[in-house]
C-alpha cells in the first residue's frame, strides 16, 4: 500500500483532532488540516484522497458548495461535516454531490469506516506521479513530472513560464541554489515545441574556463594540449532542443564574448576552428546571482546581460514560501515511500516545527535531501525530533531540542564539527552571493571540494 493524505478543511481545533484521531486508525492514512480559507489552494495542489469539509453554520454553505465543486473538478470524493440537526443543509450538500454528510456528534464509528472505504482504492493502487496543477487547468496535473508547486509567487512564475514556452526567445531564471531552476528549464522545454529534441544543461561552475569552452562550442583535434580527438559540443549536440547554461555567472569574460556573438547571430565556432556551425538551440540561463550587480561590478558584460535578459523570471527562495514545506515534505516522503519498506509515514509536531522554522539556505535541494537522509534512517513509523540533521533541531522550539538532545547518547565534538563546516560554508557562500568560484578560493579549497562539500550538508 502507499500513503495517501485526507484533507480536513475546518476552522474548529476540537473537529480536527478527532478527525485526526480517527485517520491515524486507517493504514496508510496521512492526515492533513487546514482553515476554509485555505481549502481552495490545497485542493489544487494536493491530490487527497479524501476531502472533508466542515459545515459549522448556514453562512458557509457558499464556500463549502464551491469546494464540493472544485473537489468533483480535482476528481476527490467530498464528504460534510454538518453542525447541528438541522437536515437542509444536509440536503443540500448531497445534491450539490458531496458523497456523504455527518452531523456532530459524531459517529466514529462511521467516519472511520467512511475513511477506510473512500481511500481504499487509492492506497491500494499503483504509486501516482505527484501532482500540480496550474490555475484553471486542474486537469493537466501529470504534465509537470515531479514538481509540486503550493505557493502563490511559485503559481505565478509557473503559469507564466508556460505561457511564454512556445516563444524561442531566450529565457533567464534566478533564484538562489536550489529554488528548482534547472525544474522549471525542463517544464519549458517539454512545453515548447522542441520536446522531441534533446534538453542538455552545461554547469557553468563545475569546469575550468579551457573544458567549459570546449563542453559548449566542441573542439577539433589539436585546439589544446589533450585534445587528441574532436569533440562536438553541447551548441551543436542540441540540434533544435533546448540548452541550458547554468550558474551562467561564472562563465569566464573572455567565453562570454563567444556566446555574444552565438546568440545574437546564431553561429558559433568550436575551440581551434575557423568553421562556423549554425546555433539551432533555444538558450535557458540559470544564475543564483543578482547579474545587474556583476555587470555593474565589471564581472558580466552588459550587452551580454541584455540579450539574454529577454524574458526574465526569479524563484522565491523556500524560507520566503513556508507555506509550501508540509506539502513538499508529503511528497518528498511519498516519493522515498517504495525505497524503504514505506516504513515512514507521518512527522511528529516536535520534528514538523523545527523544520519549519529551519532557513533553508539550499531551499527545496536541501528539504528533498533532508527528507530521503531522514527516512533512509528513521527507525519508527514516524519521523522524530532526532532523526533530522543537528542543524534543524536547533531549530525546534525552545527547550524541545535541548530535552530530546538529553535522551541519546552524542558524540558531541564531532557534531559541533558538523555544525560548524555547514555554518562556514553557507556563509562562505551568503558572503560571495553563492559564487562557487569566490567561495572556493575564499575557503582555500578547489571547487572540486567545495562542490562535495556542499553535496555531504545538502547546500549544492
Amino acid at each position: 500500500m502507499k500513503a495517501v493524505q485526507v484533507l480536513l478543511c475546518s476552522d474548529d481545533a476540537a473537529l480536527a483532532q478527532t478527525v485526526r484521531n480517527v485517520v491515524a486508525d486507517v493504514d496508510c492514512c496521512q492526515f492533513l488540516h487546514v482553515n476554509i480559507a485555505a481549502a481552495s489552494d490545497n485542493l489544487e495542489c494536493v491530490a487527497p484522497a479524501v476531502a472533508i469539509l466542515h459545515l459549522a453554520q448556514s453562512a458557509d454553505v457558499p464556500n463549502v458548495a464551491r469546494l464540493i465543486d472544485q473537489a468533483a473538478a480535482a476528481c476527490v470524493p467530498s464528504v460534510v461535516i454538518c453542525d447541528g440537526d438541522d437536515p437542509a443543509p444536509i440536503v443540500r450538500m448531497l445534491r450539490l454531490g458531496a458523497m456523504d454528510c455527518l452531523q456532530r456528534p459524531l459517529n466514529i464509528t462511521r467516519l472511520g469506516t467512511l475513511v477506510d472505504i473512500v481511500t481504499l482504492r487509492a492506497r491500494h493502487s499503483a504509486p501516482a506521479t505527484a501532482g500540480l496543477t496550474v490555475p484553471g487547468r486542474s486537469a493537466n496535473k501529470a504534465e509537470f513530472d515531479g514538481l509540486l508547486i503550493v505557493s502563490e509567487k511559485m503559481r505565478i512564475v509557473l503559469a507564466q513560464l508556460r505561457k511564454v514556452a512556445q516563444i524561442d526567445s531566450t529565457i533567464l531564471l534566478t533564484g538562489e541554489t536550489g529554488t528548482g531552476k534547472t525544474c522549471l528549464a525542463r517544464v519549458v522545454h517539454k512545453h515548447s515545441g522542441r520536446t522531441d529534441q534533446p534538453f542538455l544543461v552545461v554547469n557553468c561552475a563545475a569546469l575550468s574556463p579551457t573544458l567549459l569552452e570546449s563542453e559548449m562550442f566542441g573542439h577539433v583535434r589539436g585546439a589544446f594540449t589533450g585534445a587528441d580527438r574532436q569533440h562536438e559540443g553541447k551548441l551543436a549536440r542540441a540540434g533544435r532542443g533546448t540548452l541550458l547554461l547554468d550558474e551562467i555567472d561564472s562563465l569566464p569574460l573572455a567565453i562570454q564574448g563567444k556566446l555574444l556573438r552565438a546568440v545574437e547571430e546564431r553561429v558559433f565556432e568550436p575551440v581551434g576552428s575557423n568553421e562556423s556551425k549554425s546555433m539551432r538551440a533555444r538558450l535557458i540561463v540559470a544564475s543564483n546571482r543578482n547579474l545587474e550587480e556583476e555587470v555593474a561590478a565589471g564581472k558580466f558584460r552588459a550587452d551580454l546581460y541584455f540579450r539574454l535578459n529577454v524574458l526574465g523570471f526569479h524563484l522565491p527562495a523556500l524560507r520566503d514560501r513556508r507555506e509550501a514545506i508540509p506539502r513538499l515534505i508529503g511528497k518528498y516522503m511519498a516519493d522515498f515511500h517504495g525505497h524503504h519498506q514505506g516504513r515512514v509515514t507521518a512527522v511528529s509536531e516536535q520534528a514538523h516545527a523545527a523544520l519549519m522554522a529551519y532557513s533553508w539556505p539550499g531551499n527545496v535541494r536541501e528539504l528533498r535531501n533532508v527528507v530521503e537522509r531522514t527516512v533512509a534512517v528513521c527507525s519508527g513509523s514516524q519521523i522524530e525530533l532526532t532523526d533530522l540533521p543537528q542543524a534543524i533541531q536547533q531549530c525546534a522550539p525552545q527547550g524541545t531540542a535541548d530535552s530530546v538532545a538529553s535522551e541519546r547518547p552524542r558524540n558531541e565534538l564531532a557534531a559541533a564539527r558538523v555544525r560548524a563546516e555547514r555554518e562556514q560554508l553557507a556563509d562562505a557562500l551568503n558572503r560571495h552571493n553563492n559564487n562557487r568560484s569566490h567561495t572556493a578560493e575564499h575557503l582555500g579549497i578547489s571547487r572540486v571540494t567545495l562542490y562535495k562539500k556542499l553535496n555531504q550538508h545538502g547546500l549544492s
